[in-house]
């Protein structure tokens, strides 16, 4: 039963981040999430500091602070990954803090402190497949799973007004980035056999994002902003711990053990040991850039539209395996499939109206593309075809394999364009506000999260409910 080590390849591999196959994982502040993240020409509020940082310059208030809280359910559906009508679905649920900000005064200069938490997820589930129809040989797979994301940024921000209309600003955050997964697997077959795959992984990524700003006013109806932002890595770790036990019929039991720290790893199968790489914690040290255009039509409406461009990244790294008995050395190509990522272009649209002095409404769109590459029906056919026959690999000499990445089964298998809408209402006295926001993204695309089965359709549905309150003065 090769394909169940396979699948749960992939399911892993998938799980390196919250969502690492795109790059906007939550919004976040009390205007901006209601207007789909078109902010960085706006940016006046304590959430500035993540949109566009020379916005908070132009804050109206000596002091500004905000709160908010999130309730979020996500949810992917592999759709006949067992058969016709049996899909694999995951889905999570969680309440948790957004985000924290404040915005203090002095003379010309603001100041800004942010803790920002755009995206923390939480599965824990247990599925049963009975006699799955793709695979008539099995008469049950059991899948017991449970994950956790967590990414917090916490830092500094200023904005300073270079005159009325010209105002620069930078933010300075440190982030914390983990996860953690369990998983167990019991496959049974119709003739007796099984297989029991028990696999934990952990990670732990430090680093810090800097963000510059830039806003300007041509005239009192318009504004235009942009900021630029990246991701550096200063500190990562990972552990990583498989064990597959498989038993036939006849009794005979093989076991694969495979181990992965920031120092090596190795794998242990069949009599035959492999020492190879340490497990990397590092995630793309991507650079975003944003600009936007806000359009002040009166001080009852605005309307708001943002590009958002995230550049691609690739890393290298020793992935080379050598069989300590034999002496015999894999060589693998040293760009890591895992941390590939293809730049996406986005774009976010926003209105605010207030029919009444109190009383805000707001609403946004938002496009979410993916930051994979497509995923082809033929070239996933090739993809199966060599796998399966075990012609990925190139023999160079006696105890010499290279196995080109070109060749092999593909770890990021996944491709969904979503599409995002938000609506808030706001109630506002004079010195505070109570906001209630509503998101909803959704996307339908194409998975191969069973690498021996040619390509499927998948369906990422994503609602959030945003409780933000805010006090000024």
């Amino acid at each position: 039963m090769p394909y169940i080590f396979l699948l749960l390849l992939v399911i892993f591999s998938s799980s390196i981040l919250s969502d690492t196959y795109h790059n906007i994982n939550g919004l976040i502040g009390e205007r901006a999430a209601g207007m789909g993240g078109a902010f960085s020409a706006i940016s006046d509020d304590p959430s500035g500091a993540f949109y566009n940082p020379a916005g908070i310059a132009f804050a109206y208030d000596n002091f500004v602070s905000i709160s908010a809280n999130t309730y979020k359910e996500t949810e992917k559906r592999y759709q006949n990954v067992f058969g016709p009508g049996q899909d694999y679905v995951r889905k999570s649920r969680g309440f948790s803090p957004n985000f924290i900000g404040t915005i203090k005064s002095f003379e010309k200069l603001k100041v800004g402190f942010s803790v920002i938490s755009p995206n923390n997820e939480q599965f824990d589930q247990a599925d049963f497949f009975y006699l799955p129809q793709s695979r008539p040989l099995l008469s049950s797979y059991r899948i017991d799973y449970t994950e956790s994301n967590e990414l917090y940024n916490i830092g500094l921000s200023a904005g300073y007004p270079l005159s009325n209309k010209l105002a620069i600003g930078g933010s300075l955050f440190f982030f914390n980035d983990t996860s953690r997964i369990q998983s167990t697997q019991i496959i049974e077959g119709k003739d007796g056999a099984f297989s029991h795959i028990s696999t934990q992984d952990r990670r732990k990524t430090l680093g810090l994002t800097p963000a510059l700003g830039l806003q300007f006013m041509p005239t009192d109806k318009f504004a235009l902003g942009a900021s630029v932002k990246r991701h550096f890595v200063t500190a990562e770790s990972r552990s990583i711990t498989s064990f597959n036990s498989k038993s036939s019929s006849s009794n005979y039991t093989q076991t694969t053990l495979s181990t992965a720290s920031q120092n090596s790893s190795s794998i242990v199968s069949n009599g035959l040991i492999y020492a190879g790489p340490a497990a990397s914690g590092k995630i793309p040290e991507i650079t975003e850039i944003r600009s936007g255009l806000a359009w002040f039509a009166n001080k009852s409406f605005i309307a708001s539209f943002d590009m958002i461009f995230t550049d691609g990244f690739s890393s290298s790294l020793s992935r080379s395996l050598l069989e300590a008995k034999t002496g015999t050395l894999i060589i693998k190509d040293t760009e890591d499939p895992l941390l590939s990522r293809e730049p996406t272009l986005n774009y976010a649209f926003g209105l605010e109206f207030f029919p009444i002095d109190i009383l805000a409404l707001r609403f946004g769109m938002y496009t979410n593309f993916s930051n994979n590459k497509p995923i082809e029906w033929g070239d996933a056919a090739v993809d199966l075809y060599l796998t399966e026959t075990s012609r990925n690999s190139i023999s160079l000499a006696n105890n010499l394999i290279y196995q080109p990445e070109v060749l092999q089964a593909k770890t990021r298998l996944e491709y969904i364009n979503n599409t995002g809408y938000s609506l808030g209402i706001s109630w506002a006295t004079a010195k505070s506000s109570i906001t209630l926001t509503y998101i909803y993204e959704y996307g339908k695309g194409v998975s191969q999260i069973d690498p021996s089965q040619l390509p499927q359709s998948v369906v990422y549905r994503n609602t959030a409910f945003y409780l933000i309150a805010s006090s000024h003065n």
